[in-house]
């Protein structure tokens, strides 16, 4: 499970070094796709064997559903797999990075099962909105 944010940097080629918090001591591949929210510019990367058990689930969804091609046109349509190298970078493809608006100044966060990486000012503009789109969904004691 992933938490935690850390601010990094992507050198000139794109990669990303992960947080050795981040890292998956016993595979080092993984699947970097897009957010498919509206709004949401950033990029989600899954460990490689929770990828491969959202495409059986989503290998079972009605295709014949606008709403779940679309879904999958942007989620499956961008997922990359990839590897981190020997010092735990993992190589954006420039598509991906586009798509999300990554420049020099990211930010990863852990999101249980899956890690988000955010441009360095859209995730500043995204958690400094004063209304919160969660309040009031998540009913979980603290």
């Amino acid at each position: 499970m992933f938490g935690g944010i850390t601010n990094v940097n992507l050198d000139e080629r794109g990669r990303l070094a992960l947080p050795v918090r981040f890292r998956d001591k016993d595979d080092d591949r993984v699947v970097v796709t897009v957010n498919p929210h509206p709004g949401e510019k950033c990029l989600f990367l899954y460990p490689r064997l929770y990828w491969d058990k959202l495409e059986e689930h989503m290998a079972k969804l009605n295709t014949q559903l606008l709403p779940v091609r679309a879904f999958q046109r942007l989620f499956v349509g961008y997922a990359t797999e990839v590897d981190l190298d020997s010092n735990g970078r993992v190589l954006l493809p420039q598509a991906l990075r586009d798509h999300a608006e990554l420049r020099k100044r990211a930010v990863v966060v852990g999101q249980l099962t899956k890690i988000e990486i955010w441009d360095e000012a859209l995730w500043s503009a995204a958690v400094a909105q004063p209304d919160s789109p969660v309040e009031g969904l998540v009913d979980i004691p603290l």
